[in-house]
């Protein structure tokens, strides 16, 4: 699948994504958050906790899937991707 029906599903998936995140944020966080901001750091931490090798791993998804996406113009995952700093912290 390509071209408009691509952006189309990302678009889609990215809506997920901060409908998601609002959902949670309004159970964990009070107040206003950004927290599609916070999402890479929360990841990263989880990876590390588990399995601190996996930030790697992380980091290759973000390289990856994330980056497409990015390009293919969904704003939510250009947000991501600019957000990729986050996952080069000390492993």
């Amino acid at each position: 699948m390509g071209g408009r029906a691509a952006v189309h599903r990302d678009e889609h998936r990215g809506g997920r994504v901060r409908r998601g995140l609002a959902r949670i944020g309004r159970g964990v966080l009070p107040g206003d958050h950004d927290l599609l901001g916070l999402l890479p750091g929360h990841l990263l931490g989880v990876v590390r906790k588990d399995d601190p090798t996996d930030a790697a791993r992380l980091r290759g998804y973000w390289d990856g899937p994330v980056r497409r996406r990015a390009e293919q113009g969904s704003a939510t995952w250009r947000t991501l991707w600019e957000l990729r700093t986050v996952l080069e912290g000390p492993c």
